[in-house]
């Protein structure tokens, strides 16, 4: 992932079944200036049911412009 600094209040949550496992802000994207792997544990969620990955993000735009967040190559991996 990589973010570009921009509005407070901006986010991006990556959320499982509703619950969030992870969440990055505005006053995240220093730590992400360069595209940064993030590996988020699901191993919780391998139980063989349905589940849902949502993917929930917000920028509100203002005279600091918008955060921009950059999402690549998603993957998700089942391990017997």
């Amino acid at each position: 992932m990589s973010a570009a600094s921009g509005a407070t209040g901006d986010y991006l949550h990556v959320k499982m079944d509703g619950t969030t496992v992870f969440s990055a802000t505005q006053a995240d994207s220093a730590s992400y200036a360069a595209y940064t792997l993030v590996e988020v544990d699901l191993s919780g969620y391998g139980d063989g049911s349905n589940h849902v990955l949502m993917f929930d993000s917000t920028t509100n735009g203002s005279t600091a412009g918008v955060t921009n967040f950059f999402v690549d190559d998603v993957v998700l991996t089942a391990c017997p």
